[in-house]
């Protein structure tokens, strides 16, 4: 359940949109909860790219720095 009343207000302009694109009914009432999820996840994918490609951090050459000093083989 939602309880900000900018993110109320946002969703519902996501209706006309829906009504729009011919979307059946039962479709239509979940635009907002699509929309919801498209910006969560735009906004996410965005911000790792952002740390990997844009950053200082070394992802892919030491992903875990130190973490396998200690390991010998046959160890669990």
């Amino acid at each position: 359940m939602i309880h900000n009343a900018k993110v109320k207000k946002w969703l519902g302009r996501q209706r006309p949109m829906a009504r729009w694109c011919l979307f059946q009914p039962k479709d239509a009432a979940k635009m907002p909860d699509s929309a919801l999820k498209l910006t969560f996840y735009s906004m996410s994918w965005a911000y790792s790219v952002y740390l990997l490609f844009f950053t200082q951090y070394f992802f892919f050459s030491d992903p875990h720095p130190g973490r396998w000093v200690s390991y010998r083989y046959g160890r669990c």
